[in-house]
């Protein structure tokens, strides 16, 4: 058993150590897909050394000497958070009845698309005329950003999905909740996703602006959703905890030249699922294994399908935790 979790945890090192050359364009400075948010409105981060912007500090990337592994690096909180995001569900433990009412008012004349290099997102800052907000446990969130991953970043009973759609949300004293939805292929387009897909920049650090946008499919599409709640972490550096998400369950449709479009821009930008409150911090483990990796990664197995190795590692080596 020993044996196999350390073959597990070494291959998950070596995720950061044998990636493809093609990934290099995504050790870019710019900031990550929820720090900003945090600095913008002023959270403390106890990581951080001074209230500097994140991209002014350190890059990070999903792969390479900047991958998973490395993310101690540039967050202190990923090598010893023990409530990090994201996590595997499992039956129906953590189901809750809770449910996001989301509203969409004060629509606005432009909006815009950002490609910050480690995802493309949607700026929706409070201080726009347009807000998507909602309200749980007596607090009001407002939505700042949504945000993709492919391929999704949660898992259900070990399943990945091809994409995962995260609305980031801020409340007045600065809590910070995640709502996360799931795309599975399916036969035709999905006209919210198109609104993105359309508009995605293809170059780093490039934006794009519409005229319009229609988020009541998407909030009419999630109405009778189930959802999983738990409190966990930002998915990227600084891997700050403390953050509720809010999960559906169902998976909504997309149609394969949608994920397509998508995933040649962003070809992969997904977190290994975490042991979130087993006290075991994964990125820990096998940042202590990475030598080992290094030293004996020909006899490694590598995949080439790098989502499906990541999920699968980190399953195994969850497995042996527990």
């Amino acid at each position: 058993m020993h044996l196999s979790m350390s073959l597990a945890l070494a291959a998950l090192a070596s995720l950061s150590l044998a990636a493809p050359a093609r990934e290099s364009r995504r050790e870019t400075s710019e900031y990550n897909c929820l720090a900003d948010v945090i600095i913008a409105r002023g959270i403390e981060m106890k990581e951080l050394e001074v209230r500097l912007p994140f991209e002014r500090r350190a890059s990070w990337s999903y792969e390479g000497e900047t991958g998973v592994s490395h993310w101690g690096d540039f967050g202190t909180t990923c090598l010893t958070g023990k409530y990090q995001s994201p996590i595997n569900f499992e039956g129906e433990e953590l189901a809750t009845e809770k449910k996001p009412n989301l509203e969409w008012s004060n629509y606005a004349n432009k909006f815009e698309f950002l490609n910050n290099g480690h995802t493309v997102q949607l700026q929706l800052k409070q201080s726009s005329p347009s807000l998507l907000t909602h309200e749980i446990d007596g607090i009001d969130y407002t939505v700042q950003q949504v945000h993709f991953h492919s391929p999704s970043e949660h898992h259900v009973e070990e399943k990945y999905f091809p994409l995962e759609a995260h609305f980031v949300h801020a409340s007045a004293d600065s809590k910070l909740n995640v709502i996360g939805l799931f795309f599975e292929i399916g036969p035709q387009d999905n006209p919210w996703i198109s609104q993105f897909i359309d508009n995605i920049p293809t170059k780093t650090n490039a934006t794009t602006t519409v005229a319009s946008l229609d988020m009541t499919s998407i909030i009419a599409s999630i109405a009778d959703s189930h959802f999983f709640s738990y409190t966990g972490s930002l998915t990227t550096p600084p891997c700050t905890e403390g953050v509720l998400w809010l999960v559906a369950k169902e998976p909504l449709k997309i149609s394969q030249a949608q994920l397509d479009k998508f995933t040649k821009v962003m070809p992969f930008n997904s977190r290994t699922t975490q042991s979130n409150g087993t006290g075991k911090n994964l990125t820990t483990l096998a940042a202590s294994v990475a030598p080992v990796a290094a030293a004996t990664k020909t006899g490694v197995i590598v995949s080439s399908a790098h989502s499906i190795f990541a999920s699968s590692v980190v399953a195994l080596a969850a497995m042996f935790l527990l």
